[in-house]
């Protein structure tokens, strides 16, 4: 067995992509929200192409490949808003037991993005998580998150999305020295 490792993946691995989806979908389906409830088995080629690199190619996905499969992936898109800053837009880690777990497997995921983006002159990522989510919240804490104090509806309507940022200037030197 081959040891896992770090892929910066095309629109081409949108296979790994939807195979890593549909797992966690079918593990909490209450944890991600399908657009007029269509079920995501149906969705074309094109759609899971398009979720993983954007309409204009503006979206990154790296994943964390293991033999044949994808254990973690995520994917940032690139945005113009007075400055140069990346959106979190979805990550994934495969049916892990524990919080620490999930650190480990996608420490090199998240350290990767930040020296990626440092690199383009971005200082700063940013994502939301619904608020009822204290594992996620936990791990956002723990990867050196922090909370903007912006809070809006979410798709699911009756819980509220909290918004989190990474000024990755500041913890990309770090992370990279942990390594």
């Amino acid at each position: 067995m081959s040891p896992a490792r770090l892929v910066h993946a095309t629109s081409d691995d949108w296979r790994l992509y939807r195979d890593l989806w549909l797992r966690m979908f079918h593990h909490r389906p209450d944890e991600y929200t399908v657009p007029g409830g269509e079920s995501p088995e149906a969705w074309p080629e094109q759609e899971w192409r398009r979720r993983m690199v954007g309409d204009a190619g503006e979206g990154r996905t790296m994943a964390i490949l293991s033999e044949d499969r994808w254990l973690a992936m995520a994917t940032v898109f690139v945005e113009e808003d007075g400055e140069r800053i990346a959106y979190l837009r979805e990550s994934f880690i495969d049916l892990t037991a524990d919080d620490s777990e999930w650190l480990t497997v996608s420490r090199p995921l998240i350290d990767e993005f930040f020296r990626l983006l440092v690199a383009e002159g971005i200082a700063r990522v940013y994502t939301d998580t619904l608020a009822d989510r204290p594992r996620v919240i936990r791990y956002l804490e723990a990867t050196g998150a922090r909370r903007t104090g912006v809070e809006r509806p979410s798709a699911t309507g009756d819980i509220p999305a909290v918004e989190f940022v990474w000024d990755i200037a500041e913890i990309a030197p770090q992370s990279a020295s942990t390594n």
